[in-house]
Formats: structure tokens, C-alpha cells, sequence
């Protein structure tokens, strides 16, 4: 096959994200098994990430995954730094409205925030805060939305149309939280040259 790129959509590629590259995008196949209790060679899932870069590790991101136990969609901004988290929970309180009106197309779609690995307390700094909305905000560790699908969506193009849709719909929101980490990264790499 040599060098592929997935194409999803030209409006994806030319808008939002530069590349897909098949070798730094996509999951592997064989799993790391060294320290797994479970220790079948394959995994059963297939998942890719779409970011600004190309590469996983970049934040603002799309995600998909497919597997025979559950299949998904999911957008946002996945293991942060501790700063880059700060700087966004700052924001979401200082710019509700702004951050409200980010999230409105995401959430037209049936997106919700994953809320699986909240924190049971307010962060530290934030204790003056009382509207439950934004505490509830705040406690995220990772400010991702997703939507499961049904495995009827991969026939045909129904899969490529429901990207196309979530990246048109995250728009506003990646813009959000990219205006908020952007200059906290640059600041913290003037600080480490």
C-alpha cells in the first residue's frame, strides 16, 4: 500500500485537519500484551483519530471506533496538561456563553460529555463557584463528547457522513478550547527552550 492517506472529506482536510496519516492516526492491530492479564495478540477494535497534526498526541481531536461490543464518535480534548486543563476550566467559567454556544451543534447531534472519570470534588481554585452546571463542567478530567452508533452506519457512506457532520458540528467548540491551550502551550515552550 505504501504511503495512504484517508481522505474523508475535502471539507474535513481543507478546513480543520492537514492529515490522516495511516501510520501515525490509525490503531494497530496487535496489542501490547506485556503487561495485560488478557493475553490474545489482536485487538478487537478499530479506532483513528483525526487532529490539526495528524499525529494522536495532538489535542482538539475527532475519534472513531468500531467494535463488536460498542461503536462510537467522539470529539474534543482527551488527557490534557494539568496547566492547558486549568486554563480551560478558567475559561468556562470566565465565557459560559461563549462555551455554551460551542457546544450547541455538538449537543443538536445527541453528543454528551464523558463523564466517566470526573472528579468527586471541585478542583482546587474553583470552590467559589455554586451554579451546579459549570461545578459540573469542572470536574471533568477530559472534556470529550461522543455518540454510539449503531453498526448498521458502516454500510455504505453513512459512516463518512456522520464524520463530515461531527466535524462541521465541533467546529466551534475546537475553536474554543485551541484559542484557550494554544498560547498556554507556547508559553510553556518559551519556558523550556
Amino acid at each position: 500500500m505504501g504511503k495512504t492517506y484517508l481522505k474523508i472529506d475535502e471539507n474535513i482536510y481543507s478546513t480543520t485537519f492537514s492529515r490522516l496519516w495511516r501510520g501515525t492516526s490509525c490503531s494497530r492491530i496487535n496489542r501490547d500484551v506485556r503487561f495485560a492479564k488478557e493475553k490474545h495478540p489482536y485487538n478487537t477494535h478499530v479506532s483513528a483519530v483525526i487532529t490539526r497534526s495528524g499525529t494522536k498526541k495532538d489535542q482538539g481531536l475527532l475519534y472513531f471506533h468500531v467494535s463488536p461490543d460498542e461503536s462510537f464518535l467522539a470529539v474534543g480534548f482527551y488527557a490534557m496538561e494539568s496547566d492547558e486543563l486549568r486554563a480551560f476550566r478558567e475559561a468556562i467559567v470566565k465565557r459560559k456563553d461563549q462555551f455554551d454556544a460551542a457546544l450547541k451543534p455538538l449537543t443538536a447531534l445527541g453528543f454528551v460529555f464523558d463523564r466517566g472519570n470526573s472528579l468527586k470534588r471541585t478542583p482546587r481554585g474553583f470552590e467559589d463557584i455554586t451554579d451546579p452546571a459549570i461545578i459540573d463542567l469542572l470536574r471533568l478530567r477530559h472534556l470529550t463528547l461522543s455518540r454510539r452508533f449503531s453498526a448498521d452506519r458502516l454500510e455504505g457512506t453513512a459512516l463518512l457522513d456522520d464524520l463530515t457532520e461531527l466535524a462541521e458540528a465541533a467546529q466551534p467548540f475546537l475553536n474554543f478550547g485551541w484559542r484557550v491551550i494554544d498560547p498556554v502551550r507556547a508559553a510553556r515552550d518559551e519556558t523550556n527552550r
